[in-house]
């Protein structure tokens, strides 16, 4: 009887694993939402500016 319920527990973990793993395995491709201009590109022309933040406050 334990062998039952271990095989009727084993199943859906090797099947969800098997799942997932084919779900990781598949690459991310967002051209489609980059098309509907969803995701921001960069723009070359804009310069980056960069904040720096102070780490100590000097009096």
């Amino acid at each position: 009887m334990t062998t039952y319920y271990l095989r009727l527990a084993l199943l859906p973990i090797i099947l969800l694993t098997a799942l997932l793993l084919v779900i990781r395995s598949q690459p991310y491709d967002d051209r489609e939402l980059r098309e509907l201009h969803i995701l921001p590109t960069p723009n070359p022309n804009i310069p980056r500016t960069v904040i720096t933040i102070p780490l100590h406050s000097y009096r």
